[in-house]
């Protein structure tokens, strides 16, 4: 994984110049090259980026020994782990060698648009989404990774003994 994400970004930033976009399948995917100095999705807090430097580490360290912890369990659950520790190194890879993690799978998905809510205590002041942001391989592993640790979560217990029986 680690492999295929560098691979990606090393091509991203040798044949695209910063902020370039081209057409892939229309408007809908685009190459768009752009640097991510941000915790993620190009969000980015003044002042923040030191903690978020020890979190990623001490998160990254996590995974490792959870990885470790399971090594005997089903293949599911170590590739969901596997994936979401590949997809960490490539982006910290990035952030130790540029700074910055190089971005540039760009999908126009239907737009997101919830609503400003009033709940008394709490107002939610609405979130609009009118393009995905750009993002990389490594975030597509670390996804993937989440969501199949979830459904392995959920539904993990259950699957073995529905297979079982």
């Amino acid at each position: 994984m680690v492999g295929v994400d560098q691979l990606t970004k090393y091509l991203a930033r040798t044949r695209m110049f910063l902020n370039e976009s081209t057409p892939v399948l229309g408007n809908f995917f685009r190459l768009t090259y752009v640097e991510n100095a941000g915790i993620a999705f190009g969000i980015n807090f003044e002042g923040g980026p030191p903690i978020f430097a020890v979190a990623r580490v001490v998160a990254l360290g996590v995974v490792i020994w959870y990885l470790w912890s399971v090594r005997n369990k089903g293949f599911l659950l170590k590739l969901s782990l596997a994936l979401i520790l590949g997809g960490a190194v490539g982006n910290l890879a990035d952030r130790i060698m540029f700074a910055a993690v190089a971005d540039f799978l760009d999908f126009d998905f239907p737009d997101i648009i919830l609503p400003p809510l009033d709940m008394g205590i709490f107002i939610f002041p609405g979130f609009e989404l009118h393009r995905w942001p750009v993002f990389n391989v490594a975030d597509s592993a670390i996804s993937i990774g989440i969501l199949l640790y979830l459904y392995m979560s959920v539904f993990g217990t259950r699957f073995s003994r529905k297979t079982q029986g």
